[in-house]
Formats: C-alpha cells, structure tokens, sequence
C-alpha cells in the first residue's frame, strides 16, 4: 500500500516483538538482509493479483487458520530419515505404466514446515520438504518416464505479467484430469507425451515455458507435500505444493529456472508411487490405511 518494502516497513513501522501476517505479490523481492529485527516473527502469503484475488485470499488464511505444524514437521523429519537410507528409488505409475528411477544423492535439503521461529520471514502456509540437486542434471539423478497428474504451480520471474502467468496456469491445469507423460534422460526432459487428448494443451503450454533444451526442461527440485489430508487449491498457489492425501505425502518434479528460462513450473505425480529399492512405497499414491472391523456376533445391535 505504501510502495516501501517489506523489510524497510518491519523495521520502521512495526514493533520489534510483533508477529506479522503480510500479503504479498509472488514476485515481490524480499528486500535486503536482515529482512527482520530479531524478536519479529513474519509470516508472508503470496496472493497473485488479479481477478478472484480476495476469494484465493480468503482460501488461503483459511489453510493458515487449520494447520497442524507440529505433525507437518513430524511427517517431514520422518519422510526426509526414510528417503536419506533408500538409495535408488523407484517412481512407477499404475495408470500409464510409466516407470522412472531416482536418486536424491549430492543435493540438499529445505523444510517448510513447524512452527514460524522468531527473526525470519516464514512463507505461508507452508508444510512441504523440498531437496535440491547440486549440480546441473545427472547421470543418476532421474531417467525413465513419470505421469505428472494433478494441480501445477507456475512461477514466473520478477516483473512477469500476471495475465500471461494466469493464461500458462490454466493451459496446465488440464493435467488434473489427465495424465501427461514426461521421458527424462539424466534429470532432463527429453520428450512429452499426452496421455489422452485432454492433456495436449497442457504438454503445448509446457513446451513453451520450459522446452526440452538449454536446461530450461531440468529437474530443479523434488518437492513433497506433508501437509496430511490438505485439500488444493483450486487455483495457482504455492500452498499447494504442501497439500497431501491423508494416506501420505505427495510428490513433486520441479523445472525449469528462473533465471533461465524466466519459468519454473511443480507438477504432482498423484497417480505414481514413490517407492525404495525393495518396493517399500514412500511418498505418492499410497493407499490409504484399512479401517478394521469390528465384528460382533450378537444381532441385537438395533439394526432389524
């Protein structure tokens, strides 16, 4: 509202022990460091500007509002032990039988998720794991074919025309009814492949934004929600790379760079499993846990 930044505004304006809720554009920069004095606990929600921008508000104060961050941080600690002693994994889809393999080796970690800490400016709502390679795409880090399947999130560089991010997002969200199948060889994509014809938009719009070429088509993250039971947004929101089905976290291919091509863009495997070497499934579309039954052999339960 005033056209200062962030960082100018905690320091001038706003007590050195408040807690702060701050919407902002996606793209706004963070302004230099340190973006908070010590005892300020910031919490950012990016809202892209345009129309329906008050209802996505409202959707996402609301996720803020019914977070659990303590066991966000659990499922994040115990997803992050797991994947550290897996080796390769397996990413297989039953849908399209695609069949990839992965390794998250030479990289590092980011946790998104727990309680907002004192002195540090927090994105919200948050509740994803997120490991990033070291390195540009290689040998072992990704080949086969994954089906990307569910809600995408794109990312534009700052200064991109929130018209032109908008008309890219709804290109892809064809994806959450049909599958798009992705060839990578050595962490890059190589090759797109629809499906059904209901997902040809979305490999077009794909094509555009991140190519097969130059390394604008590399895997530039693996991103997993552990946001258990979290419903998506149906709009473009970085909320939704935490959302989760209750029978585990999902996961996440990120691509591209902002710096080059100008785009990144996170598209959900939510038909495909992610499992360790021994076909242990860690991540994806785990079935959900089987209620037990509790027989009883008396009839008189009120039911005749």
């Amino acid at each position: 509202m005033t056209g200062q930044p962030l960082a100018e505004l905690l320091r001038t304006a706003v007590p050195e022990d408040a807690a702060v809720l701050a919407l902002v554009r996606p793209d706004t920069p963070p302004g230099p460091e340190p973006v908070t004095l010590p005892g300020q606990t910031v919490a950012v929600v990016p809202v892209q500007p345009g129309p329906g921008a008050a209802e996505h508000a409202a959707g996402l104060l609301r996720l803020l509002e019914l977070a659990d961050p303590e066991t966000e941080r659990a499922t994040a600690d115990r997803l992050r032990s797991r994947l550290a002693r897996s080796g390769p994994l397996q990413l297989n889809d039953a849908l399209t039988g695609s069949q990839a393999l992965l390794t998250l080796e030479g990289g590092s970690w980011r946790e998104h998720a727990g309680m907002f800490s004192a002195g540090s400016v927090h994105t919200a709502p948050n509740g994803s794991l997120r490991w990033d390679p070291a390195a540009p795409p290689s040998a072992d880090r990704l080949t086969g074919q994954v089906a990307v399947k569910g809600w995408p999130v794109v990312t534009g560089a700052p200064g991109t025309d929130p018209a032109q991010l908008r008309q890219y997002y709804e290109r892809l969200a064809a994806l959450t009814h049909f599958p798009l199948v992705l060839t990578f060889e050595n962490g890059a994509v190589t090759d797109m492949k629809p499906a059904s014809g209901g997902s040809g938009q979305a490999a077009a719009a794909l094509g555009e934004l991140v190519g097969t070429a130059a390394g604008g088509g590399a895997v530039t993250a693996v991103e997993f929600g552990v946001a258990l039971g979290r419903q998506p947004l149906p709009f473009n929101t970085q909320a939704n790379l935490a959302s989760a089905k209750t029978a585990g976290p999902s996961v996440r291919l990120r691509l591209g760079q902002l710096s080059r091509p100008g785009w990144q863009v996170s598209l959900e495997c939510a038909t495909s499993v992610l499992s360790d070497e021994a076909g242990t499934p860690l991540a994806g579309a785990l079935a959900a846990p089987r209620r037990r039954l509790n027989r009883v052999s008396s009839a008189s339960c009120g039911c005749h």
